[in-house]
Order: structure tokens, then C-alpha cells, then sequence
């Protein structure tokens, strides 16, 4: 489905403003940064993502309330 530099997201991470791509990066500090991307082939499930993302970073997948970037935010991994 994809080049071998681009990263592969679960659709369901992708927001959108105004038509253009974002996702939310967590920092180290535990603040959102929105981040506009490239996306590239995509289906139902999933989509390429030709902007350069860190292969480290930690997307945010799922949350409560309303994200903005720049706050900060408490990460919960998992449940149990």
C-alpha cells in the first residue's frame, strides 16, 4: 500500500481543519502539538502519511473532552 519512508496511522488519528490533514503529537513535557500532514493512499482503516513523522512519537490515538494545541494533557495507556 505504501513507499518505505512513509508512515502508516490508523484513519481514526487524523483529524481535519478546513480540509487539511492534522494529528496531535504528544511532546516529552506531556503538550499537544498539532502537526499538518501529507497523506497520501488511504483506505477505511488506514492511512499513508508522506509528512516526516519521528517513528518515536507518540500519536494521540484516543481522549475525553476537547484537544488544543499547546495544553497540556495526561496520558493514560491502556485499560484495565
Amino acid at each position: 500500500m505504501t513507499n518505505d519512508n512513509a508512515n502508516i496511522l490508523p484513519s481514526k488519528v487524523i483529524k481535519y481543519e478546513n480540509s487539511i490533514p492534522y494529528i496531535y503529537i504528544v511532546s516529552k513535557d506531556d503538550v499537544l502539538n498539532k502537526k499538518y500532514i501529507e497523506i497520501g493512499i488511504e483506505n477505511d482503516e488506514e492511512c499513508e502519511v508522506l509528512t516526516d513523522i519521528d517513528k518515536s512519537a507518540r500519536i494521540v490515538s484516543s481522549w475525553e473532552g476537547d484537544l488544543q494545541d499547546g495544553i497540556k494533557v495526561r496520558i493514560k495507556i491502556g485499560e484495565k
